[in-house]
């Protein structure tokens, strides 16, 4: 749990501020892009930005346990701990 919880700051302190800071810039590109001439430019970058975005969600869910199997460890812990008290 504490390897997560640095990964999840890690990603937090790196990826969401660059995930932002191209949001500002395409936002700010966009506000003087010529009508017909620059709208693919930009959907090609949104489409790139969403890429990453959903890469990164793939990792971290990678790295999250599995509710089931972790559901598992825990019992078999538990029963662990009852026979060894026994």
């Amino acid at each position: 749990m504490r390897e997560l919880d640095s990964a999840l700051d890690r990603i937090e302190q790196t990826v969401l501020p660059t995930i932002a800071s191209v949001l500002d810039a395409l936002i700010d590109s966009a506000a003087g892009a010529r009508p017909g001439i620059d709208a693919e430019a930009y959907a090609e970058a949104l489409r790139a930005l969403a890429r990453e975005v959903e890469e990164a969600e793939a990792a971290l869910t990678a790295m999250l346990p599995d509710p089931a199997e972790a559901a598992r460890a825990a019992r078999i812990r538990r029963l662990r701990r009852l026979s060894s008290a026994a």
